[in-house]
């Protein structure tokens, strides 16, 4: 692999993440960040970015807590400006039930193609493939100490949009 390829793999996971983190943290302009203006995003039913946004984000709102894990990527060079890639990820989710908060695990991959503009890669556009989905009926009771009765959950729980503390912590300096 040359220098531009190792810089630019590094570029396409920086974008594959940017993507993650739009989600979980409900952050339309993270996820547009992440994707060229009118790319697709193929979760079974094609949109524009711009559409995906409008639909994903009321969705995730009224979920319970989740998160997104992207494992190993394959990148494929198909020119100095264009790439394909398949990377695994997880996703976990809380969804409430009628008998209560049902917790979910997504296992699957995605398969993008990448385009580079300038020097900025993003996605062009999305397929999602779920390999296996796990589900559990119950779920621990996050407003009770999960570390000892020492350790408050709301300091330690991850909380939807701007409400996370991770967001004040990247915007301070």
């Amino acid at each position: 692999m040359s220098l531009p390829e190792i810089s630019d793999s590094d570029k396409i996971r920086n974008a594959l993440n940017l993507y993650s983190r739009g989600l979980d943290r409900i952050d339309g302009e993270l996820l547009l960040k992440s994707v060229w203006p009118g790319g697709i995003i193929d979760y079974g039913e094609p949109k524009a970015i711009e559409e995906f946004v409008g639909f994903i984000t009321p969705l995730l709102s009224r979920l319970g807590p989740g998160q997104h894990q992207i494992h190993q990527s394959l990148i494929q060079f198909v020119s100095p400006t264009e790439a394909k890639v398949e990377t695994y990820f997880t996703s976990l989710g809380r969804m409430p039930t009628e008998d209560g908060d049902m917790d979910q695990e997504v296992n699957g991959r995605y398969f993008d193609y990448f385009e580079k503009r300038g020097d900025e890669w993003r996605i062009k556009e999305r397929h999602l493939f779920q390999d296996f989905i796990r589900a559990r009926t119950q779920s621990v009771d996050w407003s009770k100490p999960q570390l000892g009765p020492n350790v408050p959950s709301k300091k330690i729980v991850g909380q939807k949009g701007k409400a996370d503390r991770t967001v004040g912590l990247f915007a301070s300096s």
